[in-house]
């Protein structure tokens, strides 16, 4: 039963995440970019929902990596000091203090499908499966920013990401898979919404 509803979890995203491809490479791109919001709600809803009865007693360590991915964006924002001199645009969604609401969740969204996939090497020791989380989170970045920067998601002060963002996330990245270390247990849709991601940007960013 359990695999069934993560199959249909998985499906929506697919879903979802198709149709705003198709929609930005060939009908109208800016009507697309303005529903980004939508789809990184509907992907925290789904996260949450495919831990069923389990997410009770993580709500806690999610909303700690909610909360502070969010406080690091302000600062950063606020800033500079964080991530280097960048502002967000008016795509993400309802902002607080100039960031999105929802970016603490697409950093949480993105760093559990990076933990799951780190803890298919299950012969690592933990630390280097949060390095390797780490990692992978900056790879997914790498990924974002030139579409990000297209798109009108953020825009940096120069035109240009400077290699202080990756070290930022990277470490605020770290830190994310130490307030989740209680989570031992794979899970197939927020890897899937990994990969979905990395092809997402990785398609955009040929085509664009």
């Amino acid at each position: 039963m359990m695999k069934n509803i993560n199959k249909i979890l998985i499906l929506v995203l697919v879903i979802f995440h198709t149709v705003g491809l198709i929609g930005m490479l060939f009908f109208d791109r800016s009507s697309f970019i303005k529903l980004t919001w939508l789809n990184l709600l509907i992907s925290t809803i789904i996260a949450f929902i495919s831990y069923k009865k389990k997410i009770v007693r993580l709500i806690i360590p999610f909303f700690l990596v909610a909360f502070v991915t969010f406080f690091a964006e302000f600062i950063g924002v606020k800033t500079g000091l964080l991530f280097g001199d960048y502002k967000y645009g008016d795509v993400l969604g309802l902002k607080l203090f100039k960031v999105p609401l929802l970016i603490g969740f697409l950093w949480l969204t993105l760093s559990l499908g990076a933990k799951s996939i780190a803890q298919r090497f299950t012969s690592l020791p933990s630390q280097i499966g949060y390095v390797l989380a780490a990692l992978l989170m900056v790879f997914v970045d790498f990924l974002i920013e030139p579409v990000a920067i297209k798109f009108g998601y953020w825009i940096w002060e120069h035109d240009s990401v400077p290699i202080f963002n990756y070290v930022c996330w990277f470490l605020l990245a770290y830190v994310n898979q130490l307030f989740l270390s209680k989570i031992n247990n794979r899970n197939d849709v927020l890897e899937a919404l990994f990969l979905i991601n990395v092809l997402f940007f990785s398609i955009l960013n040929y085509f664009l």
